[in-house]
């Protein structure tokens, strides 16, 4: 990782990009036009210090930084590989897929939402309706106990005309009674 970070520090991402570190030609891109060779001298400094942290950051012996100094050409191989690589890869497939993902919670959260609203869109229509029904049953028992205050009236007319004919007929009996004696 130091050494990929060097090397873009040094070289640059343009340079590092369009550049191999031997300048030999990839078997596998024949077709292709080959690559210039990155800098030696660049690729001493970097030799020297990676080998300089290695001693005294890292603390290996001798042995131990020559073996890694002699990896050096394979990291920066596999950072120009990393570079030229084309986007669509792993990484971006989870991007993407996270996005997605992202989109789908995002989507259940607003149909929940509806569900909700229409949740209590439903609850008000429940509630418009009983107090509807309320209105109709209080209309009835007020139309029942009209009709039975009318019924009442009815009957209380109807009594006193009957009692007032009653009247009327004992009346009339009496004065025929009046006027045979």
């Amino acid at each position: 990782m130091v050494v990929k970070n060097m090397a873009l520090v040094v070289f640059g991402h343009e340079v590092l990009k369009n550049s191999s570190v031997t300048g030999i030609q990839c078997n596998s891109k024949k077709n292709k036009e080959k690559k210039p060779k990155l800098d030696a001298t660049k690729l001493l400094a970097i030799k020297d210090i990676y080998r300089h942290w290695l001693a005294n950051t890292k603390k290996l012996d001798e042995i131990a930084i020559e073996c890694e100094i002699r990896n050096v050409g394979l990291y920066l191989s596999r950072k120009i590989a990393d570079m030229n690589r084309p986007l669509k890869t792993a990484a971006l497939d989870e991007i993407i897929d996270a996005n997605a993902q992202a989109v789908n919670i995002q989507q259940q959260h607003i149909e929940n939402e509806h569900i909700m609203d229409d949740a209590d869109n439903v609850d008000n229509d429940n509630l418009i309706r009983d107090q509807e029904l309320n209105i109709d049953a209080e209309k009835q028992d007020h139309n029942k106990s009209k009709d039975s205050d009318d019924k009442e009236a009815e009957n209380s007319l109807n009594e006193s005309l009957q009692t007032q004919s009653d009247d009327d007929e004992q009346q009339g009996e009496s004065n025929i009674e009046d006027e045979s004696v």
